[in-house]
């Protein structure tokens, strides 16, 4: 009896039509599972690449500020009074005995009297990590003077076997133009293994130039900057090339491949892939490529202009790594789907409502939300992430952090579009940037904007906006960051880092702040061996024009004089207010004569200024060196010397 009554619901169109639509929501949960899984995949693949991104930035950036620093060195030793003694003396030397053929040796011979300047240039290599300094000679180009290589010595980088070495490439530019310049890595022209690179500027005596001064960069010094090993990604590198299509770092996933092997042609591997193209071509992009082992790599590449040539620079990670990130969950997901399909169907084929209810929808829910764990990892994203329609650019989706940000609902959302939550925004300023990447002039345009909620209030928001293939369709993704609290937060630090550090009144450091990097500029010159001076002055007659003219109009006076000052100080240089009418500059690198001619060139452009109803204001300036090491000798020399000038007549530059 109980047999015939399940056969008769087994043959029943209701179980049957029960029975099939379990089957048809087993499969179209396990269809929607791999369609999240495609969505995950490109999220993935956007996420790193706006990775690798920030990262080639970085070390873009961090490259540019070490050449920075590096010619601010080289500028600064060229000025000291120790290297334009040495090469007045190298100059004189070498007019009386020359630099080659047989008084060569002679000339070599004469160099041991120049042992406190080999101590001094020594020490000064090993606290900066360069190679070596040389001193050209600027009336015939041979080498006067080299600190650790003596062969280069007497070389004629005008001869033939020399002049189109990278030396002498880097001479003659200076020599044209006056200015710093930096040679691309190369190999030496002498003995040797490792490439260098050579940074060159000029000596200058007086208004000529008499010699150029060159420092050999440490060989490895680029691996520093764009060497670093992820530890949860082990194919992430970036790494830089030349125009040679030669490697200007070592390879972290090829042991081998290194520079110096390289430049050395013990290995002759040419760097010709698809990024090194597009970047000489004047490409800067992104994309899935072959790397220089032949692997596919998500790369991020652009150019950085040095001087007078150009890297490229480019990070890359493995595909396959990528991959890997994704794979185990969508193989579980799709594991899970397949076995709980296969459940639905057999438990439904029984037809237990009891079994229906407790072992198939349950489950099914359970699948649902597994299936939907991709959509979540986006809904839940702490980024407002929003996606419009290519061509009617109406809104699609947003996810939640965005709907609770902005406070329409997802309904209201989509019947509008990006400009009406963007009152900073035209349609036509939206579709210009929506040009870039519908004409592949751009794969994502990153900008800062602001938003307006639903209730009027506004945010300041950054947006990185891509276009994607979502399900065969492309639409304009656009991820969004609420940076109002980081711009208010960057502006109440500078505010009162502004607030603590400088004059309110003439925007110049203050006397706190002056003390503080006072006594790091004493502590420098100290350990590397400068020469600092101190310039003090103040404005003669400044409490008649308080009295005259009132106090309004003495601010005005204090003001226009710090700022002429300002223009006309290094920013190497220290410039504050010292308290009341009173102004303090310390220069670093700098010798007597600097000192005296910058204070004389100041007193005369302060005495310029036309403070119309006051008229011309003067300043009195003394000037002292550090001695000794004593802060406090050189702040009693500097003020007894601007009571010199005071006392006798004021308007005038002593020096104790």
């Amino acid at each position: 009896m109980i047999t015939h009554k399940l056969s008769a619901q087994r043959r029943s169109p209701q179980f049957i039509i029960a029975l099939f639509g379990l089957v048809f929501m087993a499969v179209s949960i396990f269809l929607i599972t791999n369609e999240y899984a495609k969505k995950s995949e490109k999220v993935i693949y956007a996420n790193m690449f706006d990775r690798l991104k920030a990262i080639n930035e970085i070390k873009k950036h961090k490259l540019e500020i070490y050449f920075s620093y590096r010619k601010a060195d080289i500028q600064a030793l060229a000025t000291t009074q120790t290297i334009l003694n040495l090469t007045q003396e190298l100059s004189a030397l070498d007019r009386e005995f020359g630099v080659k053929g047989g008084t060569l040796e002679a000339y070599k011979a004469l160099l041991s009297g120049f042992k406190s300047y080999d101590i001094y240039l020594k020490n000064y290599l090993k606290e900066y990590m360069y190679e070596d300094i040389m001193l050209i000679d600027v009336q015939e180009g041979h080498v006067m003077y080299a600190v650790r290589d003596q062969g280069y010595i007497g070389i004629d980088l005008n001869a033939s076997l020399y002049k189109t070495s990278e030396l002498a490439r880097v001479y003659k530019r200076v020599l044209h133009d006056g200015r710093t310049h930096l040679s691309d890595m190369h190999k030496p022209i002498l003995h040797g293994d490792d490439p260098v690179m050579l940074l060159a500027t000029p000596v200058m005596i007086g208004n000529r130039i008499d010699a150029v001064l060159v420092l050999k960069l440490p060989s490895n010094i680029i691996n520093s900057v764009m060497h670093f090993q992820s530890s949860s990604k082990k194919s992430l590198e970036s790494y830089a090339v030349g125009e040679d299509k030669r490697l200007r770092s070592d390879s972290l996933l090829e042991p081998k491949l290194t520079v110096k092997n390289v430049f050395n042609q013990q290995d002759t591997t040419l760097i010709e892939t698809q990024a090194v193209r597009d970047v000489f071509a004047g490409k800067s992009a992104k994309g899935l490529i072959k790397d220089y082992r032949n692997i596919d790599v998500l790369s991020v590449y652009s150019g950085f202009v040095i001087d007078t040539f150009t890297w490229a620079i480019i990070t890359e990670i493995d595909e396959a790594e990528v991959v890997k990130e994704f794979e185990a969950i969508r193989y579980e997901i799709y594991t899970v789907s397949l076995v709980i399909s296969l459940i639905v169907a057999i438990l439904g084929y029984f037809g237990v409502q009891s079994i229906i209810r407790n072992y198939i929808i349950q489950p099914m829910e359970e699948l649902y939300t597994i299936a939907k764990g991709f959509e979540e990892v986006i809904d839940q994203s702490s980024n407002e992430i929003f996606i419009y329609d290519k061509k009617s650019l109406y809104f699609s989706y947003a996810n939640r952090a965005a709907l609770a940000n902005i406070g329409y609902t997802r309904t209201e959302l989509l019947d509008m579009k990006p400009y009406q939550i963007k009152p900073l925004f035209s349609k036509e300023d939206l579709n210009r940037l929506l040009y870039l990447l519908t004409s592949h002039q751009q794969k994502s345009v990153k900008f800062q904007t602001v938003c307006q909620r639903k209730n009027g209030s506004r945010y300041n928001a950054a947006v990185n906006l891509q276009l994607i293939d979502i399900d065969g369709e492309e639409k304009f993704v656009a991820f969004v960051d609420d940076i109002t609290d980081e711009q208010r937060a960057l502006e109440e630090r500078e505010y009162y880092y502004e607030l603590s550090s400088h004059d309110h009144l003439t925007k110049i450091y203050n006397r706190q702040m002056f003390d503080e990097l006072f006594a790091r500029k004493v502590e420098d010159a100290l350990r590397y061996k400068f020469d600092l001076y101190m310039i003090l002055f103040d404005i003669d007659n400044f409490k008649r024009i308080n009295d005259t003219y009132g106090h309004a109009k003495g601010d005005v006076v204090l003001q226009k004089i710090a700022l002429e000052v300002s223009k006309n100080v290094r920013k190497s240089d220290l410039f504050a207010r010292w308290g009341g009418e009173e102004f303090v500059i310390i220069l670093s690198y700098s010798s007597y004569e600097a000192a005296m001619q910058k204070a004389e060139e100041i007193r005369s452009k302060v005495a310029a200024i036309d403070f119309e109803t006051i008229g011309t204001v003067t300043c009195s300036f003394g000037v002292s060196t550090l001695k000794e090491g004593d802060a406090h000798i050189l702040f009693s020399h500097a003020d007894e010397a601007l009571y010199r000038a005071k006392k006798g007549g004021k308007n005038r530059v002593e020096f104790v």
